[in-house]
């Protein structure tokens, strides 16, 4: 099967699904200069159709702010989003009615790249919608358009036979290497590895991200209960201990930490 064929068939049957539901883990490993870190995270997504997405995240790690977590909510209007580190920098953890750009660029700095991306991959909105490895953007650093290739190779996962999707992205100092293990029934991802390489001229530094998935399609209906309910950590205890008048006023729309605006400003375009 051509790698065009595949990705339409993937693209197909998320953005048509009535109900996708998905738990899985993350293993990450940075390494910067001379200084490695790793993370390990767990997640669990929920969606109906036209009604709720859900994904709800804890990473474990030792390095930063250390561990935290992450709540991204749809009510099939609005955003809610629950992000713990907030509480770090005196902000409220909760945000309301959060609009795409907060949505978009947090879950680029923070989600391990589960959002924007499981979202578009559902086809949530007219604002979130479209797989990443099918799209014709133009995207260029100090005038350097990326390339981008795509191939598909058949190997054998969990004793069964599966597709992979290999994608590679090149543009300026950035290499990028994605790989997908998709359900050839189902055509869900069932596996993904990430390779990003940036090259800084006396050495290259490395992300590489690892996620395994269990996917199921149409095993929620109208009636399945998915609500924000955010977790009740120390920060949202803190909270709860503040006046209601204070509480309120904390209310508002908090970014990542400024150490991450680079990230964001830059991957929330290139990852795309």
């Amino acid at each position: 099967m051509e790698s065009t064929e595949l990705m339409k068939r993937m693209t197909d049957t998320h953005s048509r699904c009535q109900s996708y539901e998905d738990v899985g883990t993350i293993a990450e490993v940075e390494i910067e200069g001379r200084e490695t870190n790793t993370s390990r995270v767990r997640f669990r997504v929920q969606f109906v159709r036209s009604r709720a997405f859900r994904l709800e995240l804890h990473s474990e790690r030792q390095h930063g702010i250390g561990p935290y977590s992450l709540v991204y909510y749809w009510d099939g209007a609005r955003w809610s989003v629950f992000n713990s580190i907030n509480s770090h920098y005196g902000s409220n953890p909760v945000i309301t009615n959060a609009d795409d750009s907060e949505v978009v660029g947090g879950g680029v700095a923070l989600s391990y790249d589960l959002v924007p991306f499981t979202p578009r991959l559902l086809c949530l909105s007219e604002d979130f919608c479209g797989f990443r490895g099918a799209d014709e953007g133009k995207f260029s650093i100090n005038g350097i358009p990326q390339t981008k290739s795509a191939k598909v190779a058949i190997e054998r996962l969990r004793l069964r036979q599966v597709y992979r999707l290999t994608l590679l992205r090149d543009v300026a100092m950035y290499h990028d290497v994605e790989d997908y293990w998709i359900d050839p029934h189902t055509y869900t991802i069932i596996k993904r590895r990430s390779q990003y390489a940036k090259d800084r001229g006396n050495h290259t530094d490395f992300t590489t991200r690892e996620s395994t998935h269990r996917p199921k399609l149409g095993t929620l209906t109208d009636g399945s209960l998915i609500v924000f309910s955010p977790p009740h950590s120390q920060a949202t205890k803190s909270l709860d201990r503040m006046p209601a008048g204070h509480v309120s006023c904390e209310f508002g729309r908090t970014g990542p930490p400024a150490s991450l605006s680079f990230l964001v400003g830059l991957y929330a375009t290139f990852a795309d």
